[in-house]
């Protein structure tokens, strides 16, 4: 009863964006697994701790978490399921590190594992996952194919959460691509918005705004990014490290559009170094383009 408390707060945490308090109880919840010593828990509570991790920015021992449930869930024979989710996890810490090699042996791996008979719900995430991959490797023909794979498998009324999760993702996705596709990302972030007003967390009320506000500049219109930056700035959870990370590029891209320039290059600069020393190389590349793209856009709008 306590392991499925501490399941079911862990939960709660993360549809609030309480990350901090998420990973607490993760850890507690990982450390009665164990004194449980039934597999498929200790598995499924690790996965959980990984990805909980992951999000602080912890990605060795988040690497390290995962990779003991993926261990523990061919030792014990466990379902598929689990050996999905914990590739799945392990995919995600591997690509974010600047493991590309790795990511794209485990993500061949897990699309190999799929079969006919799997839920479509965990389909969807396998192929996700596997498109997250080639974005970072820039393989935008294979990261298209597998998204347009992954939206269309499932209607939005047979699990209208994950259906806008996906949709979030892919606009994300876009905008990550390079050339960043504003158009697909318009796209889905306008097919997402509807189910985040009604059935949205938190969370993903945070994420429609950081979406909304990437894509406002990338499309030049800084007024509705700045409007859509307060709003940011007004909302009081706790945020992961990556979704921290996102909001403070786009307040310094901003300032760099306003004239700000010294100050905002120095914080960006800053940012990209804490990224890379905590082994977080897709996030430092990240803010090192979004850098470049904001000097070239300032200069643009100042010869204009």
């Amino acid at each position: 009863m306590r392991w499925q408390a501490h399941w079911l707060l862990s939960r709660c945490y993360h549809v609030q964006g309480k990350a901090a308090q998420e990973l607490r109880v993760l850890q507690e919840l990982t450390k009665l697994s164990d004194e449980l010593d039934l597999p498929d828990l200790r598995a499924r509570s690790r996965v959980r701790l990984a990805r909980g991790q992951r999000v602080s920015g912890e990605l060795a021992p988040a690497r390290a978490t995962a990779s003991e449930a993926l261990a523990l869930a061919e030792e014990y024979g466990l379902p598929r399921h689990d050996i999905v989710e914990a590739l799945m996890t392990l995919i995600a810490i591997d690509a974010e590190s600047g493991q590309l090699a790795e990511a794209r042996a485990r993500a061949y791996r897990l699309l190999d594992t799929l079969c006919p008979e799997i839920p479509a719900r965990l389909l969807v995430k396998a192929l996700w996952t596997a498109a997250t991959v080639r974005v970072r490797q820039g393989d935008r023909t294979a990261a298209v194919e597998l998204l347009q794979r992954a939206l269309g498998q499932l209607p939005s009324n047979e699990d209208p959460m994950l259906w806008m999760r996906l949709r979030l993702a892919a606009a994300s996705l876009y905008l990550q691509m390079d050339p960043r596709d504003t158009a697909q990302a318009r796209l889905r972030l306008e097919e997402a918005m509807p189910a985040a007003e009604l059935i949205g967390m938190p969370l993903h009320q945070q994420e429609v705004l950081i979406l909304q506000c990437q894509l406002a500049f990338q499309e030049g219109r800084f007024d509705d990014a700045r409007a859509f930056s307060d709003r940011l700035l007004d909302r009081t959870e706790e945020v992961g490290l990556r979704e921290q990370v996102r909001i403070d590029i786009l307040r310094n891209q901003l300032a760099i559009i306003d004239g700000d320039r010294t100050t905002a290059v120095l914080n960006m600069e800053r940012i990209a170094k804490q990224a890379q020393e905590s082994s977080n190389v897709e996030l430092s590349a990240e803010v090192w383009r979004a850098l470049a793209e904001a000097l070239t856009t300032a200069g643009g709008v100042g010869a204009a």
